[in-house]
């Protein structure tokens, strides 16, 4: 049997759903050497970062981005896992709370984010970090494209 030895801090494992398969063989080997790692997905339903890039890039037209994924909270409690689901964000602080207060092995928070939530910073493709993109438009340019959203760093 594989022992680890004691960690200096706490591990976390933050996945998007697009890692279905990965993470069913993290939480097999979590449980099976009671790792105790909390692993934390963001599940907004698509390939998220795919998304983005349609949203941005290609006026919405999405493809191919939104999927179907099984209740990770029941995957998880299938290996001996605690788990549990987070929909609203008053219930974030006491999820985490929960998740590092959990000592004994592994534990999985998923948290139930909005379908069109985007990632920042992000690179547009071509471009180098000093065209990164760092933040959601502002809410008064309405009618604002990619090119009004991206700050120099240089």
């Amino acid at each position: 049997m594989i022992k680890l030895k004691s960690l200096i801090c706490e591990v976390i494992r933050l996945n998007s759903i697009k890692e279905v398969d990965v993470i069913k063989e993290e939480l097999a080997t979590a449980a099976q050497y009671k790792i105790n790692v909390k692993i934390v997905l963001l599940n907004n339903g698509y390939l998220g970062m795919v998304r983005q890039w349609q949203e941005f890039f290609w006026k919405k037209r999405y493809s191919n981005t939104r999927i179907t994924s099984p209740d990770f909270v029941k995957v998880a409690e299938a290996y001996g896992i605690p788990a549990q689901r987070v929909t609203s964000p008053a219930d974030v602080e006491a999820a985490i709370h929960k998740a590092l207060a959990h000592k004994n092995g592994p534990m999985l928070v998923e948290f139930v984010v909005a379908p069109e939530e985007n990632v920042y910073p992000m690179i547009p493709a071509g471009q180098t970090v000093n065209e990164i993109i760092d933040s959601p438009e502002p809410l008064e340019q309405k009618h604002a494209t990619h090119k009004t959203m991206i700050h120099a760093k240089g």
